[in-house]
């Protein structure tokens, strides 16, 4: 039988192991271990055992190392989070080079919400270093809370006997992150480029109609009124400072 170290005590000398293939739990004995599995026991680990029947039910018997070169890989059911630069029990496909940052005025709920759907946009099945913290955005007189969440966005997967994937189907979200920046920066460019351009013809239609004055006034009208998206400001190198980000991206942000 496979199963999955669930939880061990090296002081106590004993553990359990859930079974891969059924919905059970098998309490183990160190002594009932190899050798080579306490030198390097942890929780998440594959190991290969027998039940044998007890007072109280089945424990496990004949613990050892599994044999994982023949599974076949898996990745997560579901967008996983961490705060440091490893998720337990999961291997990462390779270093990120790029870090998710999204902001928003309302509340940390929507920013985090907002953040979770830009992960997910590039096919991330993990993240990495997540942080969330707060700036101060103004408006006029007027200061204002922005709500960020930031992380490195990776590609997990681990070898498993349920594995039904092969490396070429995992997500390089490397690629997919560095494609979707150069995306982004063209609609970036588009969006100045428009900006420039109404802004110069209301500045002409001003100067037409009120000489000096009226182009002055147009020119602030437009340069206040006419929108500028930067459609790329939530995803930026590592090493990006996200602190003095402090816009509200949620405007911005309509997927990739």
């Amino acid at each position: 039988m496979i199963g999955i170290v669930r939880s061990h005590d090296v002081q106590e000398k004993y553990g359990y192991i859930q079974c891969v293939d059924k919905d059970s739990s098998y309490r183990f004995s160190f002594e009932d271990c190899t050798s080579s599995l306490l030198d390097i026991i942890a929780d998440g680990m594959y190991v290969e055992f027998s039940a044998r029947a007890v007072e109280d039910g089945y424990s496990a018997k004949s613990v050892k190392i599994a044999n994982t070169s023949a599974f076949q890989l898996e990745t997560p059911s579901k967008l996983l989070l961490s705060k440091s630069h490893l998720v337990d029990g999961w291997q990462i496909l390779s270093a990120s080079q790029w870090q998710v940052i999204s902001s928003s005025s309302h509340s940390p709920d929507d920013a985090k919400e907002l953040f979770l759907s830009m992960c997910q946009s590039l096919g991330a099945t993990g993240v990495l270093n997540v942080a969330y913290r707060k700036a101060v955005g103004k408006n006029g007189n007027y200061n204002y809370t922005i709500h960020q969440y930031s992380g490195v966005p990776v590609s997990l997967f681990r070898r498993s006997p349920k594995g039904t994937l092969g490396h070429e189907s995992l997500i390089d979200v490397n690629l997919v992150a560095g494609e979707a920046k150069s995306k982004l920066k063209r609609k970036t460019r588009h969006s100045l480029i428009l900006k420039v351009f109404f802004t110069f013809l209301g500045s002409l239609a001003g100067f037409a109609v009120g000489s000096v004055i009226g182009f002055l006034v147009a020119l602030f009208l437009c340069l206040k009124f006419i929108p500028f998206n930067r459609h790329d400001a939530w995803l930026q190198p590592i090493g990006f400072v996200s602190a003095r980000n402090k816009s509200d991206n949620a405007k911005a942000w309509n997927g990739l």
